[in-house]
């Protein structure tokens, strides 16, 4: 379990960007070259979107849903609440960015 807030952050993010990643190679899985660049072109830019987000909606929707999760995981443990609210931030950032992309 990580020891302070920012390898709590840093192992949320990590994870996060695993599932991207398996995201990726799972939808590239075609014949179609149009269609994997497309899903490159949404993983690059879900990936900058979450390291950086821009959009004012996904940033208060994010950190509603991380609040959320806070507030139900923060009952089993207080670390795992962090890191569960960091990791739920970090995906709806990177699943809201996947969605929106403009490719």
């Amino acid at each position: 379990m990580p020891s302070t807030l920012n390898q709590a952050m840093e192992a949320a993010l990590l994870l996060v960007m695993i599932i991207g990643l398996l995201m990726l190679f799972s939808l590239t899985n075609t014949d179609n070259t149009t269609q994997t660049v497309d899903n490159l072109g949404r993983f690059i830019y879900a990936v900058m979107n979450t390291l950086a987000p821009t959009n004012p909606f996904e940033i208060v929707m994010e950190f509603v849903v991380a609040t959320l999760g806070f507030v139900s995981l923060n009952r089993v443990n207080t670390r795992v609440g962090v890191l569960g609210a960091f990791f739920l931030y970090f995906l709806t950032s990177f699943l809201l960015a996947w969605i929106t992309a403009p490719v």
